[in-house]
């Protein structure tokens, strides 16, 4: 058998924006929200216990107090923005993964080539309903990708779709 590689036209390449896109619940957004301004309150309360026990000099101590203040609410607001920009679309033969606020980054895994996947649940997670789906390719020893903040029934849609496609090759 010869090896061929055709040419294939620009005109009959699929388009990716015709996926359909799916957001992630919102519930995701408020989880990330929630969970880093939590740390920044942790930080800011630790580092008020420290100005205080080791007395930092009045210039440089609300200074640095605004500092933390200031970038605890540019990654709050940057989780908040990173959850929301983050998506998913569904195809016959492969599944696309949406994210990135600045960078905007979009990951296809084709079904066939799914070694397997794990729909995971943390404890917050599954608190508040959700689980994240994590896609591994054939070949590699990591994932591909993992889709964070679904509902845990599109969650196991998703894992289902994917081992069924696998299963009727």
């Amino acid at each position: 058998m010869a090896f061929t590689n055709l040419n294939v036209s620009l005109a009959d390449m699929p388009e990716s924006a015709t996926v359909a896109r799916h957001g992630v619940d919102s519930r995701h957004a408020i989880i990330n929200t929630v969970v880093s301004l939590l740390f920044w309150v942790v930080v800011l309360v630790v580092l008020t216990v420290i100005g205080f026990v080791k007395s930092i000099p009045y210039p440089q101590f609300p200074i640095l107090v605004a500092a933390v203040i200031v970038a605890g609410i540019v990654v709050t607001g940057h989780a908040y923005a990173a959850a929301r920009a983050r998506g998913y679309g569904v195809r016959e033969h492969d599944l696309t993964y949406y994210s990135g606020v600045f960078w905007r980054q979009q990951s296809v895994q084709p079904l066939a080539r799914v070694q397997h996947v794990e729909v995971n649940r943390g404890p917050i997670e599954k608190r508040a309903g959700l689980a994240s789906v994590k896609m591994f390719s054939a070949g590699s020893g990591s994932a591909t990708f993992t889709i964070p903040g679904l509902p845990l029934a599109v969650a196991e849609d998703l894992r289902e779709h994917a081992l069924a496609h696998k299963v009727g090759m």
